[in-house]
């Protein structure tokens, strides 16, 4: 009951950020609600983070990376392409080295080459990916320029 409460207030905070995105208060809940032991807690907060675009990725969301829960890895990934803060690039790289998910990998792909040019070292490493698919996202990456790396 109480992670439903959270999640509920998490969605007004949503709203709110929306409507005044200097709500630092507002930020900080969601920020907080990212370290909750509820694992829908955690996802919509990213969600919810991801959505309002701040300048800056909380550091609990680049923490996010390394959560139990793959689903709550993909949307903190997902968030952080959204935020398309370059002082991620190392915990994205990090992430990406210890992933073993597919599906998250290439989120975190496109969260690194959504960052521009400091995601560029990292992304040419995966140009000798045995995978394919991975190193044909990390061509388009290099070739946008590395402002890219969606659709979702």
């Amino acid at each position: 009951m109480q992670a439903a409460l959270l999640i509920a207030a998490l969605w007004a905070a949503f709203a709110a950020t929306h409507m005044v995105m200097s709500a630092a208060p507002v930020r900080a809940r969601l920020a907080a609600a990212l370290g909750d032991t509820s694992r829908s807690v955690r996802i919509r907060s990213a969600w919810a983070i991801g959505n309002a675009e701040p300048k800056q990725a909380p550091k609990a969301l680049v923490g996010l990376l390394s959560d139990r829960e793959i689903e709550v890895r993909q949307v903190a990934a997902w968030a952080l392409f959204n935020i398309q803060d370059a002082d991620a690039v190392p915990a994205l790289d990090s992430a990406l080295r210890r992933e073993t998910d597919k599906a998250t990998q290439r989120a975190i792909i496109r969260a690194l080459a959504a960052t521009g040019e400091k995601s560029v070292d990292a992304i040419k490493r995966l140009i000798d990916s045995n995978d394919p698919e991975v190193r044909s996202m990390a061509i388009r990456a290099l070739a946008s320029g590395g402002g890219g790396g969606g659709p979702w």
